[in-house]
């Protein structure tokens, strides 16, 4: 019996040694297509610089979770209080203002004596008070029935009379008239602010002063002048005084305004109010727009997460092969380089139990001769897994432990006799 036992050893060994049941994957140089470098500070020095670029994450993983950053509350500026001292009067310089002009948009009428209302200009007379007057249209012009198109606009009414006349005699009508304006619609000033009728005054023949506009909008409505501006702009430009300054100096009631000008007038109440309201209104306004950029984010993060499951998303990948607890692939990280510690104690790396840890390799495809380098580590001396972790790993490497012999001699034992195993070979001899 023991003769017979021993005789069936013989042969599991001797087919083991022929190799016809199961052959051990090894690195083999012989081919001289392979080079097998070892794992020292330096190689792996130079095996790192070798040019490589991970992979980036969308944009939309490097944003803040809360994108409203406190430098952007610095686009809302404000003041809180007026100056304390009195500005000194500040206004544009004074022009004369030459005679009035018409424009557009004003209403001119004719006027006749009476005893002549049956002549023909008469008729005319009663058609435009029908029309409440004649306006001045976009083009400068008027138009007058059975005479036409009459340009007026920029003329003084001495100038504008000459050219009606001129008009008149030319169609044979009568020209005993005057000419009206009943409407100004075309030079104005604006008021606004704290007076009690902010308002539109428009500019006559009569000269409009700082005094008037102010009267016209019902007056200042402030309670506190010694905390009251008087702002003007003119033509892109801001001037400014002191309400006090104003109601002391009569000279400055009189000042003469021009077609444009714009009155504001302000209190330190109702700035601190219009100041409130508009950093309250930018600061919704950015919230608003962190919080769609945040949902826009959000979206995109989950839209690339949800590819990447299904395979849409192309990756990079090094290779697990050899004694590792799953052979397959370890996905390169995004943004980041991985290392060769990262691969062997990752999830599926090293089976330590049938793994030879002085045979670990790092396998990279070389478009020079040798094809493939080996980057060997002997991790036996556990010092050396310090090397594992500054060897960066790049795409499409191939990480291959060998087994230990007693492992590969186990597995021939088992392909041969399926319910033997190493540990029971001591029972096989005895018996």
């Amino acid at each position: 019996m023991i003769i017979k036992k021993l005789l069936t050893v013989n042969i599991i060994l001797a087919t083991s040694a022929c190799g016809v049941i199961y052959t051990s994957p090894a690195v083999n140089d012989a081919s001289g297509t392979v080079k097998v470098v070892e794992a020292t500070l330096q190689s792996i020095t130079y095996a790192n610089k070798s040019p490589y670029t991970p992979k980036q994450l969308p944009g939309a993983f490097n944003q803040s979770s809360n994108p409203l950053y406190e430098k952007s509350l610095g686009t809302v500026s404000y003041q809180t209080t007026l100056p304390n001292k009195p500005l000194p009067p500040y206004l544009p310089a004074q022009t004369k203002p030459g005679p009035y002009r018409l424009g557009i948009s004003d209403v001119v009428l004719l006027a006749v004596p009476i005893q002549q209302t049956t002549t023909a200009l008469g008729a005319l007379i009663a058609t435009q008070n029908n029309r409440q007057g004649y306006t001045i249209q976009d083009d400068g012009a008027i138009s007058v029935p059975d005479i036409g198109r009459i340009t007026i606009a920029n003329q003084t009414i001495e100038e504008a009379e000459a050219t009606l006349f001129q008009a008149l005699v030319e169609n044979q009508i009568d020209p005993k008239f005057s000419l009206e304006v009943i409407e100004y619609n075309a030079r104005s000033v604006s008021v606004a602010g704290a007076v009690k009728l902010p308002n539109v005054i428009p500019i006559s023949m009569r000269p409009l002063t700082l005094q008037n506009a102010l009267q016209n909008a019902g007056g200042v409505a402030s309670i506190t002048p010694e905390h009251t501006l008087v702002h003007i702009f003119r033509d892109g430009k801001h001037y400014q005084m002191p309400l006090q300054a104003l109601q002391a100096q009569p000279k400055l009631q009189s000042f003469i305004l021009h077609d444009g000008d714009r009155i504001l007038i302000e209190n330190s109440f109702q700035r601190q109010t219009a100041l409130n309201d508009a950093k309250s209104q930018a600061l919704t306004g950015l919230q608003i727009k962190a919080d769609l950029k945040r949902k826009k984010s959000e979206t995109e993060r989950q839209v690339f997460l949800t590819k990447l499951e299904l395979g849409a998303v192309k990756r990079e990948y090094v290779f697990l092969a050899g004694e590792v607890a799953k052979q397959g692939r370890f996905p390169l990280p995004f943004n980041n380089t991985a290392s060769l510690a990262d691969a062997i104690y990752s999830e599926n790396g090293i089976r330590t139990r049938e793994a030879n840890l002085s045979q670990i390799y790092i396998l990279r495809a070389s478009n020079t001769p040798p094809a493939v380098t080996a980057y060997h580590l002997d991790a036996k001396n556990a010092v050396n897994l310090l090397l594992a972790t500054k060897m960066q790993l790049r795409p499409n490497d191939i990480v291959f432990v060998a087994e230990q012999r007693v492992t590969a001699w186990n597995r021939v034992i088992s392909q041969i006799l399926p319910s033997f195993n190493v540990a029971n070979l001591a029972d096989l001899v005895v018996n």
